[in-house]
């Protein structure tokens, strides 16, 4: 079974890679391709692996990214989910 993993998605290269520096001292994140099911993004995400997610969600309600720069999904083996604020 694959592993289940939250993946922060932009539209802009420089959003990920700037989203990358900032989340880095709070949460383990890896830069990798973006999905192809996803492909409406600019190529580049941020997946961060389930256990990390308290850290993730506290840190975007810390305001560290703005909500319009990058989409977050629920990445398992069956589905990729997207996930709603508030």
């Amino acid at each position: 079974m694959e592993a289940c993993y939250y993946l922060l998605t932009f539209d802009r290269s420089q959003s990920a890679l700037s989203a990358e520096r900032v989340l880095r001292p709070r949460v383990p994140v890896q830069v990798m391709p973006t999905l192809r099911q996803l492909s409406v993004s600019c190529g580049i995400s941020l997946r961060v692996e389930r256990e990390h997610y308290p850290a993730l969600a506290a840190a975007l309600r810390d305001a560290l990214l703005s909500p319009e720069e990058y989409r977050l999904y629920y990445v398992d083996h069956t589905q990729i989910k997207e996930m709603k604020e508030g």
